[in-house]
């Protein structure tokens, strides 16, 4: 056999061989589940380790569309995240070990869908992961609380590139901060009218979270710095 096609069929044998996915998903790429009110739901979907060695698989951030009012977070193997990165990668899974990925929601006393979707893959093997989705479905709900409705807030426009108005039904003093997307504080606002002006034309481009409390829980608000 010719010397050259002997090497370039090891070749083709072995890119191969590393591209193959060494996990699987369980129990379902996609997740459609219904989150009871006041509760701290968890979905987790898995990714067993079906290779004879660890592995690391990585992560990144595809999209996520909640309801006004949800509280929601991430945790993979390794990390629990408040405020969910870009990317992350998670703790080496043993041989016979599972990756996971929680999507963790309370969707307090609002009703919506929320759908969250990220890529989950092998570290060095980008092209052979997988696409995790959560669809979420907290049901109508007569008894929203006054005190929660009262702190009902949005920001337009959205995206921003010099001011930002933060409109709220609460006409109380309350305090708000803005914070970027690694989790630093960058400001403290106290809101203490229906409609707060704030220049944002100093901030760095990106992606940034007004962050507020309500009945003991934190809600973050997004918005996006031009």
């Amino acid at each position: 056999m010719n010397l050259r096609l002997i090497f370039t069929l090891v070749g083709l044998y072995l890119f191969s061989a590393n591209a193959q996915k060494n996990y699987v998903i369980s129990p379902s790429k996609t997740i459609h589940a219904v989150a009871p009110a006041n509760t701290l739901n968890i979905f987790n979907i898995y990714q067993d380790n079906i290779d004879s060695n660890s592995i690391t698989l990585q992560w990144k951030k595809l999209f996520i569309n909640m309801p006004v009012g949800w509280d929601y977070s991430l945790c993979d193997l390794g990390t629990c995240y408040g405020l969910i990165p870009d990317s992350s990668q998670m703790a080496e899974v043993i041989k016979g070990g599972r990756g996971f990925l929680g999507f963790d929601v309370n969707p307090q006393n609002y009703s919506g869908i929320g759908v969250a979707k990220f890529y989950v893959y092998e570290k060095g093997k980008f092209s052979q992961g997988d696409t995790c989705t959560y669809i979420i479905n907290a049901g109508n709900t007569s008894n929203i609380s006054p005190l929660v409705s009262a702190f009902e807030i949005s920001i337009f426009p959205n995206p921003a590139t010099d001011l930002i108005n933060i409109a709220t039904l609460n006409t109380i003093s309350s305090e708000v901060k803005i914070i970027d997307a690694t989790g630093r504080t960058i400001e403290t606002i106290t809101l203490n009218r229906a409609n707060t002006i704030v220049d944002v034309s100093s901030y760095s481009k990106g992606i940034y979270f007004l962050t507020s409390i309500r009945n003991d829980a934190t809600i973050y608000h997004k918005f996006i710095k031009y």
